[in-house]
Protein backbone atom coordinates (compact mmCIF):
# COMPACT_ATOMS: atom_id res chain seq x y z
CA UNK A 1 0.00 0.00 0.00
CA UNK A 2 2.97 2.47 0.91
CA UNK A 3 4.47 2.04 -2.53
CA UNK A 4 1.42 2.56 -4.77
CA UNK A 5 3.05 6.07 -6.27
CA UNK A 6 5.93 3.60 -7.11
CA UNK A 7 3.66 2.12 -9.60
CA UNK A 8 3.77 5.25 -11.73
CA UNK A 9 6.87 4.66 -12.98
CA UNK A 10 7.01 1.27 -14.67
CA UNK A 11 3.34 2.12 -15.12
CA UNK A 12 3.80 4.55 -17.45
CA UNK A 13 7.46 2.47 -18.89
CA UNK A 14 5.25 -0.11 -19.87
CA UNK A 15 2.45 2.31 -21.60
CA UNK A 16 5.25 3.66 -23.48
CA UNK A 17 6.85 0.45 -24.87
CA UNK A 18 3.29 -0.80 -25.56
CA UNK A 19 1.35 2.36 -26.58
CA UNK A 20 0.69 0.87 -30.02
CA UNK A 21 -1.41 -1.98 -28.18
CA UNK A 22 -2.57 -0.60 -25.13
CA UNK A 23 -4.72 2.40 -23.99
CA UNK A 24 -2.10 4.30 -21.57
CA UNK A 25 -4.80 5.84 -19.84
CA UNK A 26 -6.56 2.56 -19.00
CA UNK A 27 -3.15 1.13 -17.93
CA UNK A 28 -2.29 3.98 -15.30
CA UNK A 29 -5.55 3.65 -13.73
CA UNK A 30 -5.54 0.12 -13.37
CA UNK A 31 -2.14 0.16 -12.22
CA UNK A 32 -3.02 2.22 -9.18
CA UNK A 33 -6.07 1.90 -8.49
CA UNK A 34 -5.71 -1.51 -7.17
CA UNK A 35 -4.72 -0.77 -4.10
CA UNK A 36 -8.54 1.05 -3.35
CA UNK A 37 -9.04 -2.74 -1.86
CA UNK A 38 -6.07 -2.64 0.62
CA UNK A 39 -6.90 0.97 1.56
CA UNK A 40 -10.44 -0.14 2.42
CA UNK A 41 -9.39 -2.88 4.63
CA UNK A 42 -7.01 -0.21 6.31
CA UNK A 43 -10.02 1.97 6.98
CA UNK A 44 -12.77 -0.43 7.75
CA UNK A 45 -10.33 -3.66 9.54
CA UNK A 46 -7.15 -0.80 10.69
CA UNK A 47 -4.67 -3.18 9.00
CA UNK A 48 -3.83 -3.69 4.91
CA UNK A 49 -4.37 -7.03 3.61
CA UNK A 50 -4.48 -7.97 -0.02
CA UNK A 51 -7.28 -9.56 -1.24
CA UNK A 52 -8.92 -10.53 -4.47
CA UNK A 53 -7.82 -7.91 -6.98
CA UNK A 54 -4.44 -9.15 -5.58
CA UNK A 55 -4.71 -12.29 -7.73
CA UNK A 56 -3.95 -13.11 -10.63
CA UNK A 57 -7.92 -13.55 -11.50
CA UNK A 58 -8.75 -10.48 -9.10
CA UNK A 59 -6.89 -8.32 -11.31
CA UNK A 60 -7.64 -9.61 -14.88
CA UNK A 61 -11.05 -8.96 -13.94
CA UNK A 62 -10.23 -5.75 -12.25
CA UNK A 63 -8.52 -4.82 -15.49
CA UNK A 64 -11.19 -5.32 -17.37
CA UNK A 65 -13.81 -3.56 -15.71
CA UNK A 66 -11.00 -0.16 -15.53
CA UNK A 67 -10.79 -0.94 -19.01
CA UNK A 68 -14.52 -0.94 -20.40
CA UNK A 69 -14.98 1.82 -18.19
CA UNK A 70 -12.32 3.85 -20.15
CA UNK A 71 -13.83 3.10 -23.43
CA UNK A 72 -17.12 3.84 -22.63
CA UNK A 73 -15.65 7.17 -21.23
CA UNK A 74 -13.41 7.95 -24.50
CA UNK A 75 -15.09 11.11 -25.49
CA UNK A 76 -14.58 12.46 -22.14
CA UNK A 77 -10.90 10.97 -21.80
CA UNK A 78 -9.86 12.46 -25.53
CA UNK A 79 -10.17 15.81 -24.12
CA UNK A 80 -7.71 15.15 -21.35
CA UNK A 81 -5.66 13.65 -24.05
CA UNK A 82 -2.99 16.40 -23.42
CA UNK A 83 -2.26 14.83 -20.12
CA UNK A 84 -0.60 11.73 -21.80
CA UNK A 85 0.37 12.60 -24.92
CA UNK A 86 1.63 9.28 -26.26
CA UNK A 87 -1.59 7.92 -25.42
CA UNK A 88 -3.09 7.07 -29.20
CA UNK A 89 -5.82 4.42 -28.84
CA UNK A 90 -9.33 3.86 -27.43
CA UNK A 91 -10.65 1.10 -29.06
CA UNK A 92 -12.15 -1.18 -27.14
CA UNK A 93 -9.16 -4.31 -27.05
CA UNK A 94 -6.48 -1.71 -26.40
CA UNK A 95 -8.63 -0.67 -23.36
CA UNK A 96 -8.98 -3.76 -21.87
CA UNK A 97 -5.57 -4.79 -22.74
CA UNK A 98 -4.37 -1.79 -20.98
CA UNK A 99 -6.86 -2.25 -17.62
CA UNK A 100 -5.41 -6.00 -17.73
CA UNK A 101 -1.70 -5.41 -18.13
CA UNK A 102 -1.91 -2.27 -15.75
CA UNK A 103 -3.83 -4.42 -12.89
CA UNK A 104 -0.92 -7.35 -13.36
CA UNK A 105 2.19 -5.05 -13.47
CA UNK A 106 0.37 -4.26 -9.90
CA UNK A 107 0.27 -7.41 -8.50
CA UNK A 108 3.60 -8.63 -9.80
CA UNK A 109 5.11 -5.44 -8.51
CA UNK A 110 3.80 -6.45 -5.31
CA UNK A 111 4.09 -9.13 -5.11
CA UNK A 112 8.34 -9.73 -3.82
CA UNK A 113 7.22 -6.90 -0.98
CA UNK A 114 3.80 -8.88 0.52
CA UNK A 115 3.62 -11.94 2.28
CA UNK A 116 -0.57 -11.90 2.12
CA UNK A 117 -0.38 -11.59 -1.53
CA UNK A 118 -1.92 -14.81 -2.92
CA UNK A 119 -0.82 -15.39 -6.43
CA UNK A 120 -3.94 -17.45 -7.26
CA UNK A 121 -4.79 -19.61 -9.18
CA UNK A 122 -0.65 -20.93 -7.62
CA UNK A 123 -0.74 -21.45 -3.95
CA UNK A 124 0.67 -18.83 -2.28
CA UNK A 125 3.44 -15.99 -3.45
CA UNK A 126 6.63 -17.94 -4.54
CA UNK A 127 7.99 -14.73 -5.38
CA UNK A 128 7.91 -12.86 -1.52
CA UNK A 129 11.43 -11.62 -1.08
CA UNK A 130 12.86 -12.79 -4.47
CA UNK A 131 14.60 -9.74 -4.26
CA UNK A 132 16.20 -7.78 -1.45
CA UNK A 133 14.82 -4.64 -0.84
CA UNK A 134 17.74 -2.27 -2.17
CA UNK A 135 17.31 -4.24 -5.43
CA UNK A 136 13.67 -3.21 -5.91
CA UNK A 137 13.47 -0.21 -4.20
CA UNK A 138 16.69 1.23 -7.01
CA UNK A 139 14.10 -0.59 -9.78
CA UNK A 140 11.54 1.71 -8.61
CA UNK A 141 13.06 4.73 -8.76
CA UNK A 142 15.08 3.96 -11.92
CA UNK A 143 11.55 3.12 -13.84
CA UNK A 144 9.78 6.38 -12.04
CA UNK A 145 12.81 8.55 -13.56
CA UNK A 146 13.51 6.76 -16.91
CA UNK A 147 9.74 7.66 -17.74
CA UNK A 148 9.43 10.57 -16.62
CA UNK A 149 12.43 12.03 -18.92
CA UNK A 150 10.90 10.81 -21.67
CA UNK A 151 7.77 12.65 -21.00
CA UNK A 152 9.31 15.57 -20.72
CA UNK A 153 11.24 15.11 -23.93
CA UNK A 154 8.08 13.97 -25.93
CA UNK A 155 6.46 16.88 -25.29
CA UNK A 156 9.44 19.29 -25.59
CA UNK A 157 9.34 17.48 -29.32
CA UNK A 158 5.59 17.95 -29.49
CA UNK A 159 5.91 21.65 -28.62
CA UNK A 160 8.84 22.27 -30.68
CA UNK A 161 6.59 20.48 -33.74
CA UNK A 162 4.19 22.79 -33.44
CA UNK A 163 5.68 25.67 -33.47
CA UNK A 164 7.59 24.90 -36.52
CA UNK A 165 3.84 24.10 -38.23
CA UNK A 166 3.24 27.77 -36.97
CA UNK A 167 5.92 28.79 -38.77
Amino acid sequence: MPFTLFHVGPGVLISLLLSRYVNSFSLLISTVFVDVEPLLYMVIYGYVVHGFLHTIPGAVLFGLVVGYLCYISRSYLNKIRKLLPWCQRYTLSSCLAGGVVGSLLHVFLDAPLYRDLQLLPLIGNPLYHTYDSFSLLFSYYTTLMLPLIYVVYFTYVKIKERRSDKS
